[in-house]
């Protein structure tokens, strides 16, 4: 599948550079979601791959493996090779960020969960361009993220991998609170060491709900 995926990349990009310019010509390569637990863990992991690399849980889960996923940017003109962006982005921002590229204006109703990432392509090391960041697992449990901390309003995974939702130990606490900048695998719960930044993480993520959008 990748040795597929690769190729296809390739003829496509071959066929761009017939017709366009090539350093004026932005390609955006990326991938769905999460990998499905019907592709097999175990057989994968027992020859040596996990798709879900360092990340906790799968596709529909709250967690990272359910989220993380690659996003390469190939802008001759403006983007030097193999540089690398740490910053928190979405690919809900790609409509913002295009519509910024193309100098188009977006409606006041239009993109509402949407951040232009164009300072980071042009700067990878530019300041972060999004405040928080919402996720949604597959039973409707949503998170926030906020500089290194992520809030999980839900007990386990809220989807496919384990703690599965009704399953979750009896003593587990209600809600999720990770550093991802110590622990990117999402396996000490910090919220009750840190009940008051729980605190104003669910009020931010409240009031997005409330707002029905997630920018001003």
């Amino acid at each position: 599948f990748v040795l597929h995926c690769d190729d296809v990349i390739g003829r496509i990009r071959n066929k761009l550079h017939e017709f366009f310019n090539q350093t004026a010509t932005t390609q955006i390569y990326t991938s769905d979601n999460g990998c499905s637990p019907m592709a097999n863990y175990q057989e994968l992991l027992a020859a040596g791959h996990n798709p879900s690399y360092v990340f906790r849980g799968t596709k529909a889960d709250i967690y990272e493996g359910g989220h993380r996923i690659p996003l390469l940017v190939e802008w001759p003109e403006r983007i030097p090779k193999g540089q690398q962006c740490e910053r928190v982005v979405c690919l809900s921002d790609l409509m913002a960020t295009l519509a910024e590229l193309l100098e188009i204006e977006l409606g006041e109703a239009d993109a509402v969960d949407s951040v232009s990432n164009l300072p980071l392509w042009y700067e990878p090391q530019s300041e972060e361009v999004r405040e928080d960041l919402v996720h949604q697992s597959i039973d409707g449990s949503l998170s926030i993220r906020i500089g290194q901390y992520k809030l999980e309003m839900c007990p386990g995974s809220g989807g496919w991998s384990d703690p599965k939702p009704g399953q979750e130990p009896e003593d587990a606490p209600r809600f999720q609170l990770y550093d991802l900048s110590e622990d990117i695998g999402e396996k000490k719960n910090i919220i009750e060491e840190h009940p008051e930044l729980a605190k104003r993480m669910r009020k931010i993520l409240k009031e997005h709900v409330r707002n029905g959008r997630s920018t001003p």
